[in-house]
């Protein structure tokens, strides 16, 4: 009697785990970037490659860098060539997709084969908006800055494109800031403004323009105050002299390369504590200030250059992406770019 009762409860007991695994969802662990840093591969090439930009991984957006490859290393083009990135969260490893019949976002190539010169081309910077929530295709703009030497010094240039239908506006140079020296690297940042939001990204949150310029003697960080809201391209396109306040982020060695993503700034400098070279590091905005910056540490950055770094937050990973460049021993030449994960600090 009682070991057939013994047989009818775990026969209850079996039915019932049977039952709840079979009505239980599959359980989907968050993606994880890694936690070492990796060289991107057939990306690179015997050349110095760096300065990329990229907003979201996946299939239609195009991943573009600086390089002097085409030149054989003579002088600096962006490049992208419609080279899309896929994290495949089971392997951990990007993979690329080179399909030239894909024409996602081709009007961004269009832009970047109009703006490559005999020149240096570097930094570019880019995103694509909408300025109707959730509005189709023919009403997005996309808006490339970079920087060039064309007369001599580097100076921040744009480019954009009011539609899908591929019409182009000349390239710019940036007229609101007063660009006597070597001014590089432009970067937006506003409250609550980051790439890839719900609609894409917001240029109406844009509050202020963040770049280097070596202007002091050596490069520092700068910001200059835009109003918030107006029409960014409208706000480019002035020639009006606006102030620009240097960091107090910034030390006395060269701090350069700055790149915001909502609350996080990363950027690369030679300061005297690194650990050689140019090291990266990374500040948070608290309290209406940027923080004071600290260093990557050793997973990250070596006794050789590391250089211009970006940020990506991706939903469904539990940590954010960098890419940055480097010329540490075992690239393929040059400087290389890599990926690492690092903390989650763009929410």
């Amino acid at each position: 009697m009682i070991k057939n009762l013994q047989k009818i409860i775990i026969g209850i007991i079996s039915i019932v785990m049977l039952s709840s695994c079979k009505d239980k969802p599959p359980v989907v662990y968050p993606g994880h970037f890694p936690d070492f840093s990796i060289n991107f591969g057939e990306i690179n090439s015997e050349f110095d490659d760096y300065n990329s930009d990229i907003q979201i991984l996946g299939d239609k957006l195009l991943f573009h860098f600086s390089s002097n490859r085409k030149s054989q290393g003579q002088h600096f083009d962006i490049i992208g060539e419609r080279l899309f990135l896929r994290f495949n969260q089971i392997s951990g490893i990007f993979t690329f997709e080179t399909d030239s019949t894909i024409n996602w976002y081709a009007n961004i190539e269009s832009m970047i084969d109009s703006v490559n010169s005999l020149h240096d081309e570097f930094g570019p910077y880019s995103f694509s908006y909408s300025n109707i929530k959730g509005g189709s295709v023919n009403n997005w703009i996309s808006l490339l800055m970079y920087s060039s030497d064309a007369e001599g010094s580097n100076d921040i240039y744009f480019i954009y494109t009011p539609d899908e239908q591929k019409t182009m506006s000349s390239s710019q140079k940036l007229g609101f800031i007063d660009m006597d020296a070597n001014e590089l690297y432009p970067s937006f940042f506003g409250i609550d403004f980051y790439f890839h939001d719900e609609w894409g990204t917001d240029p109406s949150k844009i509050m202020s323009m963040v770049y280097c310029s070596d202007k002091d003697g050596q490069f520092d960080i700068y910001n200059v105050e835009l109003t918030q809201g107006a029409d960014i391209i409208t706000t480019l396109s002035s020639s009006e002299i606006l102030e620009s306040q240097k960091l107090d982020l910034s030390s006395s060695y060269d701090d350069k390369c700055p790149y915001v993503n909502g609350y996080l700034m990363v950027f690369a400098s030679n300061r005297i504590e690194g650990f050689g070279g140019y090291d990266l590091y990374y500040s948070q905005y608290e309290n209406g200030n940027w923080s004071t910056p600290i260093n990557f540490g050793d997973k990250i950055n070596t006794e050789y250059d590391e250089f211009r770094p970006i940020t990506l937050r991706e939903f469904g990973f539990d940590n954010n992406l960098m890419i940055f460049s480097s010329n540490r021993l075992g690239g393929k030449g040059g400087f290389d770019l890599y990926y690492v994960g690092i903390d989650k600090m763009i929410e």
